[in-house]
């Protein structure tokens, strides 16, 4: 019958290298976490600064004078507020948020949806639609 001492270090270099790959494993997901953290982050920090620039000079002005927004110039605005945020974080952390997020098109959705959470979130915005929508029922109220 084979002794199981003998198995065992027969198998050890094997389970040895499968340890050492365990651990190397989780080391790098923890890394991985502890980054990712860092990662969002500076984002937030970027972004910030990108949307009180870009709420100054062509979000504010178009709420104050009560225009309303087309689709047009919605999107001339995100194009605007993403290459803003991109041309503030720089090249090389937009490199590491591009591995981290996996593509560009994944940073730019995430930059996007979080200025629309911005401007759904912005008091002046919801003050400017709410008097928009008065102006409104008073009109069909007057040509009624």
């Amino acid at each position: 019958m084979i002794n199981f001492f003998w198995v065992l270090l027969a198998l050890s270099p094997f389970l040895i290298f499968y340890l050492f790959y365990l651990f190397h494993y989780l080391f790098i997901q923890y890394l991985h976490i502890i980054y990712s953290a860092k990662y969002i982050e500076q984002l937030e920090y970027f972004l910030d600064v990108s949307y009180s620039m870009i709420y100054k000079d062509q979000i504010a002005p178009y709420f104050i004078e009560g225009y309303k927004v087309t689709d047009d110039d919605l999107e001339t605005l995100q194009r605007n507020f993403v290459k803003l945020s991109l041309n503030l974080i720089g090249p090389t952390i937009e490199k590491s948020l591009v591995s981290f997020f996996g593509n560009h098109e994944t940073l730019t959705t995430f930059i996007i949806i979080n200025l629309q959470k911005r401007m759904d979130s912005d008091e002046l915005i919801d003050y400017a639609k709410k008097i928009q929508s008065d102006d409104n029922e008073n009109k069909s109220i007057d040509t009624k």
